[in-house]
């Protein structure tokens, strides 16, 4: 849980990002002030909407964990990068965040 408004004002000063797909009012208005940071984010609350996306999701990492646990190297699901995590963490140049939100990454 956070306090949203805290949220976007830390935002604003520029001393952290973040990636959001929960917002107290949704859909976020189009004139919200969190729409326009450059140090966010910003995702539809969709993922668990999906009609049956979490039952094929939870079978990939059951079959993984499986899989791993019985010494096998195959995998479901594609295997986290640390180039892609510093990426969205923001480790480097920020400007790289903020090309990957809009796509140009």
């Amino acid at each position: 849980m956070v306090d949203f408004g805290a949220l976007v004002a830390e935002l604003q000063s520029g001393r952290i990002r973040a990636a959001v797909d929960v917002f107290p009012s949704e859909p976020v208005a189009a004139n919200d002030p969190v729409r326009h940071l450059d140090d966010a984010i910003l995702s539809p609350h969709r993922a668990a909407a999906v009609p049956g996306g979490r039952h094929p999701i939870g079978r990939m990492i059951v079959e993984d964990l499986t899989s791993m646990l019985e010494g096998r190297t195959e995998r479901q699901l594609q295997v986290a990068k640390a180039q892609h995590a510093e990426m969205q963490a923001g480790v480097g140049d920020a400007k790289s965040v903020g090309m990957m939100a809009q796509n140009r990454a």
